[in-house]
């Protein structure tokens, strides 16, 4: 996340506009499942790999039941869904106690 927007810098020796953006506490994503395209949480600690699925356009194909923090070489970035994901999950470990 950034915590400082980015800032436009005008050269004028070079008549262009120059971007200069900021990155201040970026983290990047390790490649878990739960940050996954395929990954389908089942509950606050597993969930399903949709990865062969999505790749044959089987729908019978096997789906194996995977922990988040397992990680396979079919790993894409989710982007935002993963933090969809974390509050599904929040929500459901709140609702449990």
């Amino acid at each position: 996340m950034c915590t400082q927007p980015a800032a436009g810098v005008y050269d004028k020796s070079k008549s262009k506009k120059l971007i200069t953006v900021y990155f201040q506490g970026v983290t990047t994503m390790k490649a878990n499942c739960i940050n996954c395209k395929f990954y389908k949480v089942k509950d606050a600690l597993t969930g399903y790999c949709r990865a062969l699925t999505k790749k044959t356009g089987d729908q019978e194909a096997g789906q194996p039941l995977v922990s988040e923090h397992d990680s396979c070489r079919e790993w894409i970035d989710c982007g935002q869904q993963y933090h969809i994901r974390l509050g599904w999950i929040k929500a459901f470990n709140k609702k449990q106690s």
